[in-house]
C-alpha cells in the first residue's frame, strides 16, 4: 500500500513538473542552444559527488543540478528543453538555499552557482541513483543521448571502498555486510556502464586526488567537459575543498574476515585495485 502511494505521488510530481517546465522552458530555448555537452555522475552514495557537482556548478559555462534524479524525467518522456529547464531551476534553488548538505557548506563565493554566462554543459549530480537506474535498463544510455542531442559524458566518482561502505552503513543505520553487498553491486553496474561507453565519454575521479590537488582535478574535469578553466575559478573552488579526507572506516570495528572479503572483491574492479584498508 505504501509503495503504491509512493508511485502515485511520484507520478503526480512528474506530471506537475512536466506541465510547469513545458511552459517555462519556452523562455530559455535560445540559451539552451549553446549546450554542447550533457553531464551525469555515476558512482556510490557518500563518495564526493556533492563537492564535485558544486564546484562544476560554480563555473560560468556549467549547470549541474543537485540530485534532481533527472533520469526519472527521461523515463517520463520529457523533451530536451523541459529537462534542461528543470536542471537549471534545481541549480538556482539549491544556490538560494545556501548549498548546505549533510553538514557541509558547498558554496563557492564569487562564482556562478545557480547562474551562467553561456551554458555549454548541463547535467545532474545523482551518482548512486543514476547508476541504479541505468543498471535496470542499459538502453537508457542510448535514449539519454537521443533526447539531449549532444554528447553525454559521465563522471565516475571513486573513494576508498572501506570509507565508502562505512559511511553508507552509518548514514543508513545498516550493517557492514549489507552495505558491502550494496556497494559491489554498484561497482558491477558501473563496470558494465564503462564497457558500453567510449573512452572519451567517461572520466574517473578519485576523491583522495581531489583533496590532494583540487586545481589539477578541476583542470581534468573542465578539459573532459571541453570548457575553459579560469584561474580565478580554480582559486575560489580550491579554497572550499577540505585539506584532508575523512577516514570513516576507523569509526567502526571492521572484523578481519570482512576486510579480507572486501580486499578479495576489489581485485575484480580495475578502478579499485589501488585501495587497501590501511591506506591513508
Amino acid at each position: 500500500m505504501l509503495y503504491r502511494y509512493s508511485k502515485v505521488k511520484e507520478n503526480l510530481e512528474l506530471k506537475a513538473a512536466g506541465w510547469y517546465s513545458l511552459l517555462k522552458a519556452q523562455g530559455y530555448k535560445q540559451q539552451f542552444c549553446s549546450v554542447k555537452t550533457f553531464c551525469l555522475f555515476i558512482g556510490y552514495p557518500r563518495s564526493g559527488h556533492s563537492i564535485v557537482g558544486s564546484l562544476l556548478d560554480a563555473h560560468p559555462n556549467i549547470i549541474i543540478a543537485n540530485e534532481l534524479d533527472v533520469l526519472r524525467h527521461f523515463s517520463f518522456g520529457m523533451t530536451r528543453e523541459q529537462i534542461f529547464y528543470l536542471l537549471l531551476r534545481n541549480s538556482r534553488n539549491y544556490a538560494r538555499k545556501g548549498r548546505v548538505q549533510t553538514g557541509y557548506n558547498y558554496d563557492v563565493p564569487g562564482q556562478w552557482q545557480g547562474r551562467f554566462s553561456e551554458v555549454q554543459v548541463i547535467g545532474d549530480k545523482k551518482g548512486g541513483m543514476t547508476t541504479r537506474r541505468i543498471g535496470r535498463n542499459y538502453d537508457l544510455l542510448d535514449s539519454i543521448a537521443g533526447t539531449v542531442g549532444v554528447p553525454v559524458k559521465y563522471v565516475h566518482m571513486v573513494r576508498n571502498p572501506f570509507d565508502n561502505i562505512t559511511t553508507m552503513a552509518l548514514r543508513t543505520n545498516s550493517t557492514l555486510e549489507a552495505e558491502i553487498q550494496h556497494y559491489f553491486e554498484l561497482c558491477r553496474i558501473n563496470q558494465n556502464i564503462a564497457g558500453r561507453l567510449k573512452e572519451q565519454n567517461l572520466l574517473e575521479i578519485r576523491h583522495e586526488d581531489l583533496i590532494g590537488d583540487p586545481g589539477e582535478i578541476l583542470r581534468k574535469l573542465t578539459d573532459f567537459l571541453n570548457v575553459s578553466c579560469p584561474e580565478d575559478y580554480i582559486r575560489a573552488c580550491s579554497a572550499i575543498v577540505s585539506k584532508k579526507t575523512s577516514i570513516t572506516r576507523k569509526k567502526v570495528t571492521w572484523p578481519q574476515p570482512l576486510i579480507d572479503s572486501v580486499h578479495a572483491t576489489i581485485q575484480d574492479y580495475g578502478f579499485l585495485t589501488h585501495y587497501v584498508y590501511d591506506s591513508v
